[in-house]
């Protein structure tokens, strides 16, 4: 729906600015004002457009116009290191890439926001772009700083963002408009099972079955960090253990509200609480969930430190990260078939460190974003969540996917995307089907997933290297395809900010036989009739 040409009657959001969310002490969307700022979009024309990605264009600056070519000149480039893809090689990834691979986790305080009403502001049309994606509200925000209340009564002094039904019954329709599914946490930190349950009874009744699960609180194994004191919510001896005891009473007073109503969780970065949960064994557990930032190690941070997970663009893209990725996240994997439930990374990103940092809203951060979406389908993750925020791209957290494209809601509404934001259109245009097996050789720096389904298998080349890398490219595969489409996601360079280009898929004739690096490719093969 357009949103050209007009103004909208807002009200100004209560909210303070938006914390991040924590993993291993450190806040990952602290706002903090960014080096630089994309280009906000000009207002896009008030006449509706045939073509339906022209009016996104105007809301995700380096969208290029769709029918855009992709070079797939034949060739070897002078000075070019030969790498060759091989479709059916390699281990049989277990996992399946679906629709939900792409979502957006959100801050439960942005639930107060009304730009998730349906054609009130650019966030619709961005969101439904990514095809079906998944939708998660929590954050630091929901254990801190949220207040639910069906009856209106006052907030409590420490709530600084109040939310209620109406504010339930705007994201219903959003998801409606936007054929979103929904999870949500539950507020914990402040110890009221029958407050969490209404809020649970309103977006049940919101919602409908677009509300896949509601979670118990978020990462609750952050609620008492050392090294973080300001963010602490429970007194010495809080354990996995303790925390069950307190779920078990939400879990009580949810389902004596909506007696059918899924839970997941922990929502944890800690293999001990996700154990616990799994063992405690919740009525109508929905799925176990995890939380990630690869690159935890602040700056300054007390405690311990490793300096392969400091925040830097070399780290993001080391060719160890994968590996790093696959052990850490492995373990949630595991444990959620061991107990044969459903595994989701409800929150992840590429940094949990304050402020803007050298990784923030580069070219590495958007290449990490595909991979992210594609490996995680491999390790068996069925949904998986970008932390995000709608804060103001000035001054609002820089590793957000969207921000809002100006400081104040009521002077402009509108909603832009990110580099990462490119990154996950462009995964969204992956067919969902199975992983299968491909390989790459020649370089450690190029990496390759695949998805098959039935009208055929679908390929992306990520290479992870900087843009003066060349790489001439042989193909070895399944003699029953052939090419018809291609995409690319052009980074502008690993350490560039805001330069990411995206070439939505158009129609080639031809594999690409010459890659640069800091780019991703999707290469669509059909079966050949």
């Amino acid at each position: 729906m357009t949103v050209a040409g007009r103004r909208w009657v807002v009200h100004r959001l209560a909210a303070a600015a938006i914390a991040a969310s924590l993993f291993g002490g450190c806040s990952a969307l602290t706002p903090t004002p960014p080096a630089t700022v994309p280009p906000t979009p000009a207002e896009p024309s008030a006449t509706p457009s045939p073509d339906p990605w022209a009016e996104l264009e105007d809301f995700a600056p380096g969208l290029r116009p769709a029918g855009t070519p992709v070079d797939t000149s034949s060739g070897e480039p002078a000075g070019a290191k030969t790498i060759t893809i091989e479709l059916g090689a390699g281990d049989d990834p277990p996992g399946t890439f679906r629709r939900t691979s792409v979502g957006l986790s959100f801050e439960a305080s942005d639930l107060a926001d009304p730009r998730w009403e349906p054609g009130s502001s650019s966030l619709e049309t961005l969101v439904k772009a990514l095809r079906k994606p998944s939708l998660r509200f929590g954050g630091n925000s929901v254990d801190r700083r949220v207040w639910w209340t069906s009856r209106g009564e006052p907030a409590p002094e420490w709530a600084e963002v109040t939310i209620g039904p109406d504010d339930m019954a705007r994201l219903g329709r959003f998801a409606d408009a936007t054929d979103a599914t929904v999870t949500m946490a539950l507020p914990l930190g402040h110890f009221d099972p029958d407050r969490a349950a209404d809020m649970a009874k309103y977006a049940r009744r919101a919602l409908g079955e677009r509300l896949v699960a509601v979670a118990i609180g978020n990462e609750p194994n952050g609620f008492r960090l050392e090294s973080q004191p300001q963010y602490r919510i429970r007194g010495r001896g809080w354990s996995p253990e303790k925390w069950v005891d307190e779920a078990r009473k939400y879990e009580q007073a949810i389902h004596n509200q909506v007696p059918d109503l899924p839970l997941a969780g922990p929502g944890a970065y800690d293999a001990r609480w996700l154990r616990a949960f799994a063992d405690a064994e919740l009525t109508n557990t929905r799925a176990l969930t995890q939380h990630w930032y690869p690159l935890w190690s602040c700056p300054g941070r007390k405690g311990d430190t490793d300096a392969d997970a400091a925040p830097s663009v070399d780290n993001l893209a080391s060719p160890d990260l994968p590996d790093r990725t696959s052990s850490t996240l492995g373990v949630g994997a595991e444990i959620a078939r061991d107990n044969d439930l459903p595994f989701w990374i409800e929150e992840i990103g590429p940094t949990s460190c304050p402020g803007t940092g050298e990784t923030s809203r580069t070219g590495a951060q958007a290449l990490w974003t595909v991979e992210i979406a594609l490996q995680a389908a491999g390790l068996g993750a069925d949904r998986l969540n970008l932390h995000s925020s709608l804060a103001s791209c000035r001054g609002g957290p820089p590793m957000s996917v969207v921000c809002g494209a100006d400081g104040s809601v009521d002077n402009d509404p509108r909603v832009v995307g990110r580099s990462n934001y490119l990154a996950l259109l462009f995964a969204g245009q992956v067919r969902a089907g199975e992983l299968v097996p491909v390989r790459v050789s020649g370089s450690e720096r190029v990496r390759a997933y695949a998805t098959r389904s039935r009208s055929g298998v679908d390929v992306v080349v990520i290479a992870m290297d900087e843009s003066s890398a060349r790489y001439a490219v042989r193909w070895r595969g399944d003699k029953d395809l052939k090419v018809s489409q291609i995409s690319r996601l052009d980074s502008g360079g690993l350490a560039a900010r805001d330069t990411a280009r995206l070439t939505l898929l158009g129609p080639t004739r031809d594999s690409p036989t010459r890659l640069s690096g800091g780019t991703a490719t999707l290469i669509r093969f059909d079966v050949v009739d």
